[in-house]
């Protein structure tokens, strides 16, 4: 997360324009991270739960003879591999995520008026809050599909993966669907430096009537 919100955070000071001229290519780059790290889970969780399920004696199909194999070496040889695997995803997802929230905390200051900033900055803040928590709860109420059995015929981790691409799927629809135009947006945060400039103006010249 805090790589990608560096980025973005020198983007914007690099192109103060961005939030009005290229929301949709910020958002659509930051949401591609964020599938590639929900794919990324998504193979992991497959071939997790198939090594898990062959592990299973009661999923062996009776006669069939093959030799023996023992699938609990490959799946300890295995694992090192996935937990790399999982962290570069979490990484990946993690700096599309950065993207994003840094990209709309710039725009929210562009886009809002001061008297209206506390409201904006409370609900936003509530509703990262929200999508945090509800993440786990999500994943949680997936992985019971399979029921509560923690036996090897019942680990199943491949909801949770499709069911964060899912979720990026319809932020992508959200974007090119819903996402407003903001090339006639009104800047704020030049109303709000011109406005000081006035502020400061009266002033000197109220100071310099003083003077006189």
């Amino acid at each position: 997360f805090c790589p990608g919100a560096f980025i973005m955070w020198y983007i914007a000071r690099r192109t103060p324009g961005l939030w009005k001229s290229g929301p949709r290519r910020v958002l659509t780059a930051g949401l591609t991270f964020q599938l590639l790290g929900a794919a990324t889970y998504a193979v992991v969780a497959c071939k997790a739960t198939g090594m898990v399920r062959r592990m299973d004696p009661a999923e062996a199909h009776s006669g069939e003879t093959s030799e023996p194999h023992d699938e609990s070496s490959d799946f300890g040889s295995g694992a090192p591999a996935f937990a790399i695997a999982l962290l570069i995803g979490r990484f990946i997802s993690g700096m599309g995520s950065g993207l994003c929230q840094q990209f709309y905390v710039a725009s929210m200051l562009h886009l809002t008026p001061v008297s209206e900033r506390p409201e904006h900055t409370t609900r936003w803040v509530f509703s990262g809050m929200l999508a945090i928590g509800a993440g786990p709860m999500a994943a949680a109420g997936l992985g019971l599909l399979r029921g509560h059995s923690t036996s090897a015929s019942h680990l199943d981790f491949t909801h949770v993966g499709f069911g964060q691409i899912a979720v990026v799927l319809c932020a992508f629809g959200v974007v090119f669907g819903l996402h407003p135009d903001l090339e006639s947006a009104k800047d704020e945060m030049e109303t709000e430096v011109a406005a000081d400039g006035q502020v400061e103006m009266r002033s000197s010249k109220s100071e310099s009537a003083g003077c006189e």
